[in-house]
């Protein structure tokens, strides 16, 4: 899967856009987030990410119409919370959960 997203940087993101840059960073995105390790943790992250792109735009537009479209300003805090307070991603967090509770 690592070798996959890099592989798909080395071939779209060869001309320098931004625009482009950001199509390689979602897939680094998704497994940060998800979490390394695992089978699990980067589809994990992958529902997650979409859930949250789709919805903060939305949540955003309701308090605050003229900033709806900066909805990477709130994700980026909450990737960062996740990294530094959830080590092995979202996915980590559930084992932690599920270990708990037993």
């Amino acid at each position: 899967m690592l070798a996959n997203a890099i592989l798909d940087c080395s071939n779209q993101c060869q001309s320098g856009l931004l625009i482009q840059f950001g199509v390689c960073i979602h897939g680094h995105v998704i497994i940060i987030l998800g979490g390394l390790g695992t089978l699990a943790g980067p589809l994990i992250g992958a529902v997650a990410f979409l859930l949250l792109e789709e919805t903060l735009p939305e949540l955003l537009h309701a308090i605050a119409p003229n900033y709806a479209e900066n909805w990477m300003i709130i994700f980026g805090p909450i990737l960062i919370a996740i990294v530094l307070f959830a080590r092995g991603g979202l996915m980590g967090l559930l084992q932690r959960f599920n270990r708990g509770k037993r």
